[in-house]
């Protein structure tokens, strides 16, 4: 039997889960699992997959996904070490097997790992060890038989691992002490090959443990077992890429042809047909199946019981979550293709400009860039980040110049054509940053180019979420509808797929958006110059062409700008302090903005500066903000605890009092516990868990991290916490035909590394009769059914698989969630 367990922490479609979170969990992480059961006794030896654990994605540009690093290197450490204490926890030692090329786009990926592993305090023989073997190169011209290669790099931990074997009668005789940990890019297709090949290698040392010889591959156990592994292969492939495995005839025959290379071709053509077509839809149907989008869970869609605690938890949020304050610095310049010099001073526009605040008090640095290379064809096709690497040296070494003590490292910086942006965040503070995500929004020529458009940053910063939006808006005195409109495209096509709680940019606690949004002022240029040497701004604030679209509720509903007190930023005769000479003469404007929204009333935000700095590369000035603001961090035990209380609490209720939700129950906390001492700033992730049961939108939420739903922090996750482990899979029949098994399930207790748990059989302690809401039911039944038929409506109608999977969901999460907590309750 060949057992293959996927992990459901960072599920999802090829394109969309690549890398690693800020929990430790990788894309497509599958244990494998080869078991033999032969005369009384039974063998077992356990591999593993997953995705690199760095922070990569891959995206499809200018014709081709490529694959690049999305975080850098200080920035990755946090989730990187959790990755790999857990696999350490889990498996006692660890032998890295990297199939990635050693040239090309992959490169920088395998480098990125070689890197962290540099960095990383068990990496030593017997722990963590690293083998990186390029199959592409060592298997040229479809050579798969190469892979032989492998063997003398691998053989010393093949045989120091060993395997798992127990006696007929339950004796215990060997334990595995080690797995293999085998990527490509997709873990999917390399990773196939070389999984089959070192579970070969097991085998040959198993089976003389019985008496036999070892069987020719050829032969029809040698071809049954290849059998096995081509079906895996394919089972584990079609759930992440949506077809089966290539070099899967290598797999079953040992050998390679040309029909199979027309099946990989085929195969090949039809990933990236759905990757471009269902993915996205297939990854939203995933993570609502797996409680990830709870916003998308309308109110009508709960119980009445739901609906009440939800509303209950949101009057008890003081007892589970704390406030504290925070420092945000925001930057943006539009730098006119200009590198960074010897003679730039930055003081004028980094430094925090308010007396009693430095830079060591502030955790988090947003700067934003536009035209950091020169706008040409050249660059919309292939944009040069030279200068945006300079700027993100050259600024981090200013800060952290400044600060006396912990320095800022880079969490990431991204780069849209002339648009880039960068983010520094203080080194103790990396534990509470997570879930990084930056998407590019082109405005330019119809949407196609990237001259125009924004790089829209969104983050989380212990349970509180971020938007920045850095944006390079349509030029052109006359152009105001046209920048109106690149607002709304960028605030209504942008949209994150890895932040399920947080798919749009309006969606989290905290938005930010700034820039050059090149909006100008509708009067003559002579009168321009009159009243900026009159100091009369007032007058030219009121022909503003932003501030008269906001006025008329045209973009920007809902944000704030404070106050302007500086002169226009543009445009300056460069390294002057002259609006423009040249023939065309434009009309000064405050084209570099900053604006800024809160989206919920429990947290509260405080602008300290609003100015320009005096820097003369330039046509224009740069800007920048400082603001002190309210961070939420919860407290996931005391949520859950406080959850499940108010599920006992509703079983006991009429359903007249379920009914009114809106009105407090009981005492109510009106300020938040103090935050404990011991716990430490840079440690608030969940600990990672790689592979548990999906839970039907009962999953645990991360304690730190994501937004709370439009109902509730969670009103269905508490239940997750009691769930236990299943009792370990029956050991198949010696007679038993060979079979491949695929699962999705909770970590099975495994035969290779450690014994199955005990089921508790202990009778629980006799509970109060609860009284039976039989009305309350009924109505709930009546509901369900009513779902049901609304799915069966909408098989009938032809509608699409989006629309069927979400009310099967809703209908699911719910009922399992009632039945959850009735049991709980008796």
């Amino acid at each position: 039997v060949v057992l293959s367990r996927i992990s459901c922490m960072r599920a999802g479609t090829r394109y969309n889960a690549r890398g690693i979170n800020d929990d430790g969990n990788v894309a497509n992480f599958v244990e494998t699992e080869q078991i033999i059961v032969a005369r009384g006794q039974l063998f077992s030896f356990l591999q593993v997959r997953g995705s690199v654990p760095v922070f990569w994605e891959q995206r499809f540009t200018h014709g081709n996904y490529k694959a690049q690093v999305s975080r850098s290197a200080e920035a990755t450490v946090p989730a990187f070490k959790k990755h790999f204490d857990d696999q350490l926890d889990r498996y006692k030692a660890i032998q890295i097997v990297n199939l990635l090329d050693k040239k090309k786009q992959e490169l920088h990926i395998a480098n990125a790992y070689g890197q962290q592993l540099t960095r990383y305090d068990r990496v030593s023989e017997g722990t963590v060890e690293y083998t990186h073997f390029d199959f592409h190169a060592e298997t040229k011209g479809q050579k798969f038989e190469n892979i032989i290669r492998l063997l003398p790099l691998l053989e010393r931990n093949i045989d120091g691992y060993g395997y798992f074997m127990r006696s007929g009668d339950g004796e215990l005789i060997a334990r595995q002490n080690g797995s293999f940990r085998t990527n490509c890019l997709d873990c999917l297709d390399r990773t196939n090959v070389v999984q089959g090949f070192i579970a070969w290698q097991s085998l040959k040392r198993q089976l003389p443990q019985l008496g036999l010889t070892v069987p020719s591959q050829t032969g029809t156990f040698g071809l049954a077992w290849k059998n096995i592994w081509a079906n895996n292969g394919d089972n584990v492939s079609l759930s992440y890429a949506g077809t089966g495995a290539m070099k899967s005839s290598f797999t079953r025959t040992g050998k390679r042809s040309f029909m199979g290379l027309l099946d990989d071709v085929e195969k090949s053509v039809t990933r990236l047909y759905i990757g471009a077509t269902k993915d996205d839809s297939k990854q939203e149907a995933i993570d609502q199946f797996l409680g990830n989008i709870e916003n998308d869970i309308d109110e009508d869609d709960l119980t009445s019981e739901e609906r009440w605690v939800s509303k209950q938890l949101e009057f008890r949020s003081n007892s589970f979550t704390r406030i504290e304050k925070e420092q945000l610095f925001i930057g943006s310049w539009n730098v006119g293709a200009a590198p960074p010099s010897r003679s730039t001073n930055l003081e004028e526009w980094l430094m925090p400009g308010v007396s009693g605040v430095d830079h060591d008090s502030i955790s988090i640095y947003i700067i934003g860039f536009q035209e950091i290379v020169e706008l040409s064809s050249s660059s919309m096709l292939q944009a040069e980040e030279k200068n945006l690497r300079q700027w993100e040296q050259t600024i981090k070494s200013f800060i952290n110049g400044k600060r006396k003590g912990i320095p800022v490292v880079t969490a990431g910086f991204v780069q849209l054509v002339g648009i880039g942006i960068i983010a520094l965040v203080a080194e103790n503070r990396l534990g509470d940053f997570g879930n990084f995500i930056v998407e590019k929004s082109k405005v330019g020529g119809g949407g196609f180019i990237g001259n125009k458009g924004a790089l829209v940053a969104r983050f989380d910063f212990l349970a509180t979420s971020f938007a920045c939006v850095c944006a390079h808006l349509a030029a052109g005195q006359k152009h105001a509808l046209d920048r109106i409109a690149d607002y709304h495209n960028i605030i209504n096509k942008t949209h994150f797929i890895g932040a399920p709680s947080t798919r749009t940019i309006l969606e989290h606690d905290y938005v930010f958006f700034f820039g050059d949004l090149n909006f100008r002022i509708d009067l003559l240029r002579n009168e321009v110059l009159m009243k900026i040497n009159q100091k009369d701004l007032t007058s030219l604030l009121d022909q503003d062409q932003l501030n008269k679209a906001r006025k008329n509720q045209q973009l920007f509903v809902g944000f704030t700008e404070e106050p302007i007190t500086f002169d226009p930023t543009y445009k300056y005769d460069e390294g002057t302090d002259r609006y423009d000479t040249s023939e065309k003469a434009r009309v000064p404007a405050w084209c570099d903005r900053i604006l800024w929204k809160v989206s919920t009333d429990s947290l509260k935000l405080e602008q300290l500066v609003y100015s320009r700095g005096e820097l003369y590369e330039s046509d224009h000035r740069p800007i920048k903000a400082l603001f002190r603001l309210d961070i939420k961090e919860i407290d996931s035990a005391l949520h859950n605890e406080v959850e499940k209380e108010l599920y006992k609490i509703a079983s006991t209720l009429s359903p007249q009092a379920i009914a009114d939700p809106d009105t407090p129950y009981g005492n109510v906390a009106s300020s938040p516990p103090p935050r404990p001492a011991s716990v430490a700033k840079s440690t608030q992730s969940a600990p990672v868990s790689s592979a548990l049961t999906p839970s039907l939108g009962l999953a645990p939420p991360p304690p730190s991290r994501g937004r709370s739903s439009k109902t509730s922090n969670s009103s269905s996750r508490s239940s997750a916490s009691s769930r236990r482990d299943l009792p370990p899979p029956l050991a198949p029949s010696p007679s038993a035909a060979p079979t491949t098994v695929v699962t999705n399930s909770s970590r099975l207790p495994m035969f290779a590394m450690d014994d199955a748990p005990p089921i508790p059989t202990s009778t629980p302690a006799a509970a109060p009769p609860v009284p039976v809401q039989l009305t309350q039911t009924q109505q709930d039944i009546e509901k369900y059914k009513t779902s049901l038929e609304s799915i069966r409506d909408k098989l009938a109608d032809g509608f699409g698989f989006e629309p069927i999977i979400k009310a099967a969901t809703n209908l699911c999460a719910s009922t399992v969630k009632t039945l959850l907590h009735l049991l709980q309750t008796i």
